[in-house]
């Protein structure tokens, strides 16, 4: 699993890169994973603001609105919720076909924010998968380096 640092407050954060592996058992049982707190809603706004900049670098619109500087002095509105969810939605319907499915619910589960982690990590992947078929080889730009006649 890949990890990223986050900052938050005064203090780094190391979290992983997505969870979408996320059981009824981490709920029961109170892992870490069995509830969403600040760092995660950073990590998934991160992650909106992140692949969206990746789209418009590769040519397409990609017209959300992240936040991704929480703290734990603040609440999280219905708006919030809603606007996450249809970023990540607003990004499958542009670009992808085959992604779990986006429930619009203002209680999340488990199984919905995984869903988000999921279709992000797919999406980030979709993009550096394209990014790799753009190789530019040593003297294509030339041709042979020379003008017709010169």
């Amino acid at each position: 699993m890949r990890y990223n640092k986050f900052l938050y407050g005064a203090k780094k954060y190391e979290t992983p890169e997505y969870i979408y592996d996320r059981v009824q058992a981490d709920i029961t049982n109170l892992t870490p994973k069995g509830y969403l707190n600040v760092i995660d809603i950073n990590r998934i706004e991160w992650r909106c603001h992140e692949i969206a900049e990746m789209f418009t670098i590769i040519g397409f619109e990609s017209p959300i609105t992240t936040r991704y500087n929480w703290t734990k002095e603040d609440f999280v509105y219905r708006k919030d919720v809603e606007r996450i969810r249809d970023n990540v939605q607003l990004m499958i319907d542009h670009y992808i076909q085959s992604y779990p499915e986006i429930k619009h619910t203002l209680k999340p589960n488990f199984e919905d924010i995984n869903a988000l982690e999921q279709s992000l990590s797919m999406m980030q992947e979709l993009i550096l998968n394209i990014k790799k078929g753009w190789h530019k080889y040593c003297g294509s730009f030339n041709c042979g380096g020379n003008t017709i006649g010169g």
